[in-house]
């Protein structure tokens, strides 16, 4: 009588929370902290509540507050060694953790007394439980991680000093059996206290000591969004904190926007850069030496690029080397102008003045070298006509070229480009080598064929040339 008089009362609430508070007092004692719970109601086999569970660590700061904390069972057996949860929900909470400076965590007294492996002798294992979780609701979660071995302020996200404002997400099947972490992940946001704000992240995620995978991805902030795979690879967790070198990354992606802004807040080398490009293709390795195969790419008002890349260099974009393959290119001084003035910071103009006369360049072929310093080998299609190149070019600090090698025109307006009225159009084939544009300072020394050029109204075919021309023609 007197055990069913028992298993009736817990039933009912206020005795059930009578017990959650004497358990919450003697946990307060044990643990040398205070650990509170405002009320739990359990129905048995099918869910618990526990309204405003509060932990402090031993510094008497918070470590753990829930003002709500729910779990919905589908099934547990003792017997069987299984426990199936439909979801657990958390409202409201707040979690911090602080790294001491002897490495241990303000977390870690918790666990040590709930390891039950330094108290008693290991025992042979029996089977383990099956423990299956379909959903975890984290709602406007407040997350703190603070380091103090690691004082040195930091610009863009610090991973020493996090503080994640607003998180909530939804996190179906998750998997501990075979990854360090496997779910699906629905509707993720935060707002960092470094301004980086996650919108939205939407994906099926692995997450290892040495990798992260996230398929069927879409990741948003204000301003970019990312689609569709990627997958980071490491040795520690650790090397986000050099984001750029240590992290290899594999993408395929799929109507992708990327603001320079948002890589900025874990690449503080970008702070002063703000450049959108919209990407479609694959890319792969690190931010510092990258490659991409079949790569679309859109930025400024008039920028186009199709092709195989490689890029090494990053984020200096002076001290980048690039093995540029294009199937197609089209673009502007204009553009280049802008997309460099929003990638460095600087409106000082790197790019010859005389690019403006080609107009809006189209190009076919490989680019190889440096911004100041590279070989093109293709075929040009510009406002004043079309050019076959296979040439240095070498560009000075006062943005002076000089130029060697192989230049080919077809109905070309030469004129139009040096600033002559008196010359026109023309047809030819030159080896050159020479020093800029502008006729008051040229210097080239060249041998050609032209099949013809327009001089002062008249037509002059099959001239060979052979000289040097200094100042003027």
């Amino acid at each position: 009588m007197l055990l069913i008089v028992v298993f009736f009362s817990l039933q009912y609430k206020p005795v059930q929370t009578y017990i959650a508070k004497k358990t919450a007092k003697y946990l307060s004692a044990e643990l040398n902290t205070k650990v509170y719970v405002g009320g739990l109601h359990i129905k048995p086999f099918k869910s618990l509540v526990l309204d405003t569970l509060y932990v402090e660590d031993r510094e008497k700061d918070t470590l753990l507050f829930s003002p709500k904390f729910a779990v919905d069972l589908n099934f547990i057996s003792l017997k069987l060694r299984k426990l199936s949860v439909n979801s657990v929900q958390i409202d409201n909470g707040k979690i911090y953790l602080k790294k001491y400076k002897d490495k241990t965590t303000n977390l870690d007294f918790i666990i040590n007394y709930f390891d039950s492996s330094k108290k008693t002798p290991k025992k042979k294992a029996g089977k383990p439980f099956d423990f299956i979780l379909n959903k975890i609701v984290l709602n406007n979660i407040a997350f703190k991680y603070r380091d103090l071995n690691n004082n040195k302020p930091v610009n863009g996200i610090n991973f020493n000093d996090i503080y994640l404002n607003n998180f909530s997400s939804t996190i179906l099947d998750l998997d501990t059996k075979n990854h360090l972490l496997s779910f699906g992940l629905k509707n993720m946001t935060f707002k960092e206290k470094s301004g980086f704000y996650l919108k939205n992240l939407t994906t099926n995620a692995t997450i290892d000591t040495n990798q992260m995978e996230f398929r069927n991805l879409l990741l948003e902030t204000p301003n970019s969004k990312v689609s569709n795979y990627l997958l980071f690879k490491y040795s520690k967790f650790k090397d986000f904190r050099q984001f750029i070198s240590k992290v290899y990354l594999k993408s395929d992606l799929r109507n992708t926007k990327v603001n320079s802004s948002d890589i900025a807040y874990f690449s503080p080398n970008l702070a002063k850069s703000s450049v959108i490009f919209q990407l479609n293709g694959k890319v792969s390795g690190y931010v510092n030496n990258l490659k991409a195969k079949g790569l679309t790419l859109q930025s400024g008002q008039a920028s186009y690029v199709k092709g195989d890349f490689s890029i090494k260099g990053l984020p200096s974009i002076k001290k980048t080397l690039m093995d540029l393959n294009f199937e197609q290119l089209s673009t502007n001084k204009q553009d280049i102008d802008f997309i460099l003035a929003r990638a460095t910071g600087s409106k000082k103009s790197i790019i010859p003045e005389f690019l403006n006369k080609l107009g809006t360049v189209n190009f076919k072929g490989r680019f190889t070298g440096f911004i100041n310093d590279f070989i093109t080998f293709g075929e040009f299609k510009t406002k004043a006509g079309r050019l076959a190149t296979d040439i240095n070019i070498k560009i000075d600090k006062n943005s002076v070229p000089s130029y060697s090698g192989i230049v080919k025109a077809f109905d070309f307006n030469i004129g139009q480009v040096l600033d002559r009225s008196d010359l026109g159009t023309t047809t030819l084939s030159a080896t050159i080598s020479g020093k800029g544009f502008k006729i008051n300072s040229l210097q080239e020394k060249i041998k050609a064929d032209l099949k013809y050029v327009d001089y002062n109204g008249y037509r002059y075919s099959n001239i060979n040339v052979d000289g040097n021309f200094i100042n003027k023609i």
